[in-house]
Formats: C-alpha cells, structure tokens, sequence
C-alpha cells in the first residue's frame, strides 16, 4: 500500500473524557426517540426504515461531535506540565525535562 497521506474527512479520532460523555448523551437522546416512535409506530417496514435513519442520524451526529479538537484526545502530552509533546517524546521542552529529574 502506498504511503498517501490520510486526509482529515478519514482520520480515526480518540475522544477524551468529554468527548465519550457527549457521545453517551447522543446515544440516550436517540435511544429514547427510537423508544417513543416504536411505541407511535408500531411493527412493520416504516419503522424499520425509522431505526435506519436515526441509526445514520446517531453515526453523523457522533461523527461531527468526534471532529470537534475540544472532545479529541491529545495525542502526545508531556509528562511534566500536560502541554502537547512532539510525536514520539516524553516532554514538551528541556526545562520540562529536567523539570521532572529527581531531586538529588
């Protein structure tokens, strides 16, 4: 496979603890829609057709939530102060670095 960039529409997006919040409270709100519209509609193809669409309605809305950098989890964080770490390091500057030494 070639080594193409993935552009933003198809990157994956690990959601902090807000971000898992809000995507819990996407679930209940649909949930109790589906549950009040089964109860309206009754069996047969239109609600199925229903729970089709409020399933599509829940992946996009779970989606534009997940695109928001607030509910993303940070990728890399210095060990020291929590600020953002180049990829593959433990700190985000040397005085976090030496920051973080033992005190002798």
């Amino acid at each position: 496979m070639s080594q193409t960039p993935i552009r933003p529409e198809f990157q994956v997006h690990m959601l902090n603890d807000s971000g898992k919040t809000q995507a819990t409270q996407i679930a209940e709100v649909l949930s109790e829609a589906l549950n009040k519209l089964e109860a309206l509609v009754g069996p047969g193809r239109e609600l199925v057709i229903v729970k089709t669409k409020l399933e599509e309605a829940c992946f996009f809305a779970k989606r534009g939530m997940a695109s928001k950098p607030d509910n993303q989890q940070r990728q890399n964080s210095c060990e020291h102060c929590d600020g953002d770490a180049p990829a593959g390091k433990r700190f985000c500057s040397d005085a976090c670095r030496i920051a973080d030494l033992p005190s002798a």
